[in-house]
């Protein structure tokens, strides 16, 4: 929990006493969420505010699908989280890129591709896998590939008429209050362990 604290107070700055409006308290995360003071979040990211933790899945999610499209996303730890992704989605009333997510994991069940972590393996590398139990690592994804990248084209990535941070920012917006008070609350019970 100590390590927890520095982290909140360096995303969340509950400190300056200022409530700040949705898009600020995004913004905020998104430049901070990368930082070397926050890259252990990952760690703590069941112990987080849940308005905190789908803020920074979306996050995750779209700086994976700008960097690597879907199937970076999917191969990567952001793969890990792809049902608290779609619920954190849900919550922000983003339903279609909701269930466009729904789709491509149904795709990837209808192709037998797991996504898990390894529980053996010391290098970060190897720590995910994407795999079906009888195909070979790095090949498993290919079969699948044209149904899930034409599943994922119908996303906010590719679409001039929706952006995905204009639900981002109004979950943010809504439940800033209550991010604030249990981050208060966190940092509070820090300090008494």
């Amino acid at each position: 929990m100590n390590e927890l604290k520095p982290i909140l107070s360096r995303l969340i700055p509950v400190h300056d006493g200022i409530l700040r409006s949705g898009e600020d308290i995004v913004e905020h995360i998104a430049i901070r969420l990368y930082d070397n003071d926050c890259r252990k979040l990952g760690l703590y990211l069941n112990q987080i505010p849940l308005v905190l933790k789908d803020i920074v899945l979306v996050i995750d999610m779209d700086t994976e699908m700008n960097m690597n499209g879907i199937l970076g996303f999917l191969e990567n730890s952001t793969g890990l989280y792809l049902n608290e992704t779609i619920e954190a989605l849900d919550r922000m009333e983003a339903f279609r890129d909701a269930n466009c997510l729904r789709n491509i994991r149904a795709i990837l069940l209808a192709y037998g591709i797991q996504l898990h972590a390894r529980r053996v393996g010391t290098s970060h590398q190897d720590l995910y896998e994407v795999s079906s139990g009888d195909k070979p690592q790095g090949t498993l994804l290919k079969e699948a590939a044209g149904a899930i990248e034409a599943e994922a084209s119908r996303m906010y990535l590719y679409s001039e008429h929706e952006n995905l941070f204009d639900h981002v920012f109004l979950y943010a917006e809504k439940n800033k209050y209550v991010l604030y008070e249990q981050v208060n609350r966190i940092m509070l019970a820090a300090n008494f362990t």
